[in-house]
C-alpha cells in the first residue's frame, strides 16, 4: 500500500471525512434526499472496500463525489483538487443555485 492510500486512514481524514459526511446529511435533509444519499454513500464504501490501488480508489471516488453533486442538483461544474470532474451544466449561470456546506 502505498503513503497516499495510507493517508484516507488517519484519525485526522476520518474525522474531517465524518464531519463533512454529516455535513452532506443535513444538507441532504435539508433537501428532502437523505434516503438517496445514505444510499451513495453505502454504494461507495462498499466499491471503496474492494479497491486494489490509489488511482482506482481515486476514480471511485470521484464518481461518488459526482454523484453526490448530481443528486443535490447542482449545475455549476465540479472540480476535485484542480481537476475538472464534471463541466457546468449548459443553462448553468452565476444567478444558479451554490451549494456550500
Amino acid at each position: 500500500m502505498s503513503k497516499s492510500r495510507k493517508a484516507h486512514k488517519t484519525p485526522k481524514t476520518a474525522a474531517s471525512e465524518k464531519e463533512f459526511r454529516t455535513a452532506l446529511l443535513s444538507r441532504a435533509r435539508l433537501l428532502g434526499c437523505e434516503g438517496d444519499l445514505k444510499i451513495i454513500f453505502e454504494k461507495y464504501d462498499k466499491a471503496l472496500k474492494s479497491c486494489t490501488n490509489d488511482i482506482e480508489y481515486r476514480h471511485i471516488s470521484e464518481c461518488g463525489i459526482a454523484e453526490i453533486h448530481k443528486l443535490f442538483d447542482c449545475t455549476g461544474g465540479l472540480t476535485v483538487d484542480g481537476k475538472m470532474v464534471l463541466p457546468p451544466e449548459p443553462s448553468f449561470s452565476n444567478k444558479s443555485k451554490i451549494i456550500k456546506l
